[in-house]
């Protein structure tokens, strides 16, 4: 997918060419004509807008007035080339990303997926914590508490028993 990124289209072709590939060995053509046919109108209509509405470039191809709104002056080879370069990297995008919902029930995606850390709970990492006066030594209970299995942090303000830190300590 990195190769998408450049603006050789010589990678992106390469890219275009895998995935299809792939599909096509994998799934078969006939799995693949609707995606195949959304692929087709996409990069049809971004190289059509692209080469209407880009009027750059030295090739001049032909020229409508500039009386005529939105479509008037020149178009030139490079906007038709630069719309068939987008047109590949949107082509290579979506056959790549195909292959998650072609090739792969939703259950078998997760599945790939890799499970939380066991130490996970959704609460803050003891570590990560910065620095604070309102915490005072909570971090060291919120380390205390994750490893008994509770995510508290006692008193946050200090009390008179306890009164707040106004200089955090600095990690040991």
């Amino acid at each position: 997918m990195i190769a998408l990124a450049t603006s050789n289209p010589a990678y992106k072709a390469a890219v275009v060419a895998a995935a299809f590939t792939v599909l096509a060995v994998t799934a078969g053509l006939g799995r693949m004509r609707r995606l195949l046919l959304g692929v087709a109108l996409v990069a049809v209509v971004d190289v059509a807008l692209n080469f209407v509405s880009a009027h750059l470039g030295r090739t001049v191809l032909f020229s409508l007035p500039d009386a005529v709104p939105a479509l008037g002056g020149p178009y030139t080879l490079e906007a038709l080339a630069f719309g068939f370069s987008g047109a590949l990297t949107i082509a290579g995008a979506l056959l790549a990303a195909s292959a998650f919902s072609i090739l792969l029930a939703p259950h078998e995606v997760m599945d790939a997926l890799p499970d939380a850390p066991p130490d996970r709970d959704g609460g803050p990492e003891p570590g990560l914590l910065p620095p604070s006066p309102l915490l005072g030594s909570g971090r060291e209970e919120l380390a205390r508490g994750r490893d008994r299995g509770q995510a508290r942090i006692g008193n946050h303000l200090g009390s008179a028993a306890q009164p707040a830190r106004v200089v955090p300590e600095s990690p040991r």
